[in-house]
């Protein structure tokens, strides 16, 4: 994310057309205006089921509305398969409860809340830097990606880390491992 650029990785089953909108600040699935929307990108083929796409979204130097550092940005994906639209909430990604007997938390850490971002800060002393290697999600060792989520969800007031806050949220995540896992995690049939 930069102030006139935002993209996200999706890595799908399946050939798809992926479009990415963002909004200003913290919104709810099919509400708020639009801030900007990418043209509709194409899925690369990596492998018999993965397919990749990075949505890009420019926001041209003539806009007067750059992204700015201090505000919280919500995003959604329109992944498109065949003739068929999917989004956030129609994959089932904003909900809030258990699945198969484990905790299945919300995107957007609140029940039909888009997931978001925000700019690195103005100040380099409020920047918020996470760092992991080799997540697995299907497997018994603690997942530390959601202890992040915890961290960001506990005494949201007094927490040095916070989810409604654009400059206690995480601001940059580097993960040094060596490879995604895509041959041998659960995954969602697209």
């Amino acid at each position: 994310v930069e102030p006139r650029l935002a993209s996200v990785w999706v890595a799908l089953s399946k050939p798809a057309t992926v479009t990415l909108k963002i909004w200003e600040g913290r919104v709810s699935a099919g509400s708020g205006n639009v801030l900007n929307t990418s043209d509709p990108t194409p899925t690369l083929r990596m492998g018999d089921e993965l397919h990749v796409a990075v949505p890009l979204i420019k926001i041209l130097p003539t806009s007067p509305r750059p992204l700015e550092p201090g505000k919280i940005y919500s995003y959604d994906l329109e992944i498109k398969v065949g003739s068929t639209t999917h989004t956030l909430k129609s994959l089932g990604l904003l909900p809030t409860g258990t699945v198969e007997g484990r905790k299945d938390e919300a995107l957007g850490f609140e029940e039909n809340a888009l997931p978001g971002f925000a700019l690195p800060p103005a100040e380099i002393t409020d920047l918020r830097v996470i760092f992991g290697s080799c997540r697995r999600v299907e497997n018994d060792h603690l997942d530390a990606m959601v202890w992040i989520d915890d961290l960001m969800r506990e005494k949201p007031d007094e927490n040095p880390y916070s989810y409604k806050d654009a400059n206690k949220r995480p601001h940059q995540l580097f993960l040094g491992g060596d490879q995604i896992y895509a041959d041998g995690v659960g995954r969602r049939d697209i």
